[in-house]
């Protein structure tokens, strides 16, 4: 008995896909460009080294929203 590696309808599909071009990736939008940047936004507020000084302490209270 012989065995299929792959259903002929699967392997149409995959090769439609690869002839056409077509991107298989999610391409990055709106929303993660706006979470990147909240997240590059709390990495500078921690690196701050101006912040880690006792004195600032009320400011580093008000950076949190």
């Amino acid at each position: 008995m012989k065995t299929k590696l792959f259903p002929p309808f699967l392997l149409a599909i995959i090769t439609v896909f690869i002839l056409s071009g077509f991107p298989l990736c999610a391409v990055a939008g709106e929303p993660t460009e706006q979470v990147r940047e909240t997240v590059d936004e709390v990495i500078n507020i921690l690196n701050d080294k101006e912040l880690k000084k006792p004195e600032r302490e009320e400011n580093r209270k008000l950076c949190i929203h």
